[in-house]
């Protein structure tokens, strides 16, 4: 009986979700970013405005961009998954119609894990210096946002970040001032969207 209102009172906050996603797909031509990083949290971001913008008889009327940084240093088994799910999302939306656009990008030779670490003799990245993540993740992502904003005048940033995704996360985040809603910093033109926000663990998994 306990799962049966959970697993209910997960259908009714993700379907919220889904109705504030297409309320603001439809609103203007702007176009759309997701980054996706092979976890949970952004495979249901990606799952979950696809969902959206697949069931509206509507037509989409503006472009998705579903962006995975390959850092040349995951195991092979996380790039070949991150590989096929992306493949498969261009072969559905192609046939589908979706202006759905995905993309593998990489860090320049520059700011790669082994130029910085071998070459100009970095430490090993921890938790208190994490310079890998901007240069490895960030950087190419903000390069191809820059090419859509010179396009376009202004992008929209889709993260799947979620305000419960942990204690430490919680608090880091609150102390930051997160919400649905911020600029993406050094970026003009730039906004990030944070559907899943405020969706628990449980509401993933299910």
């Amino acid at each position: 009986m306990e799962n049966s209102i959970l697993l209910k009172d997960s259908k009714k906050k993700i379907e919220k979700v889904k109705s504030e996603i297409e309320n603001i797909y439809y609103r203007d031509q702007t176009p759309w970013v997701i980054a996706y990083s092979g976890g949970k949290d952004s495979t249901m971001t990606v799952q979950i405005v696809l969902e959206t913008i697949a069931k509206q008889k509507k037509q989409p009327n503006k472009e998705i961009h579903i962006l995975y940084a390959d850092t040349k240093v995951e195991p092979p088994p996380l790039i070949n998954n991150a590989r096929t799910f992306l493949k498969k999302i261009q072969q559905w939306a192609k046939k589908e119609g979706l202006p759905i656009k995905t993309e593998i990008i990489y860090p320049q030779i520059k700011d790669t894990f082994f130029v910085l670490m071998l070459g100009k003799g970095y430490p090993p990245p921890t938790r208190y210096f994490r310079w890998c993540t901007d240069r490895l993740k960030v950087r190419p992502i903000k390069n191809y946002i820059k090419k859509l904003i010179k396009v376009h005048g202004r992008c929209i940033v889709l993260l799947g970040m979620r305000s419960k995704e942990s204690a430490t996360r919680d608090r880091g985040l609150k102390k930051r001032g997160y919400s649905k809603w911020m600029p993406f910093e050094g970026l003009k033109g730039a906004i990030i969207y944070t559907p899943i926000l405020e969706l628990s663990i449980e509401d993933v998994w299910n």
